[in-house]
């Protein structure tokens, strides 16, 4: 039952990460806003696949390997950032795999792919 609590925890603070994620104003976030987002994101994906909101459709991000869960957050990096969304590469050395994981201007994880 405590493993069960702790699960529902810890998908409830995924989804209300992108509150916190975000520094008063939309559209406002910075590199290391996208860095917590991107780490946070890793985590959580690999518990489970994640809905979004894409230009107003919703779409799923697809889970990832349970190792992720333990990549250190210097393999985070912000590889670009344009009109406020920004790019955050992630390398998984145990895998020999890189993710890269878009965050929005508000702070919202919109896609998770192997290639910027």
């Amino acid at each position: 039952m405590k493993f069960l609590v702790n699960i529902a925890l810890t998908i409830s603070l995924v989804f209300s990460a992108s509150v916190f994620a975000h520094s008063g104003a939309h559209g406002s976030i910075d590199n290391s806003k996208a860095l917590s987002v991107a780490q946070t994101a890793a985590k959580s994906l690999t518990f489970r696949a994640m809905p979004t909101q894409i230009e107003g459709q919703a779409k799923t991000i697809a889970k990832i390997d349970k190792s992720w869960s333990a990549v250190p957050a210097e393999n985070f990096t912000v590889a670009s950032e344009h009109h406020g969304t920004y790019t955050v590469k992630a390398v998984n050395e145990t895998l020999n795999e890189t993710l890269y994981f878009h965050v929005n201007g508000e702070g919202l994880l919109v896609a998770v792919s192997p290639q910027s």
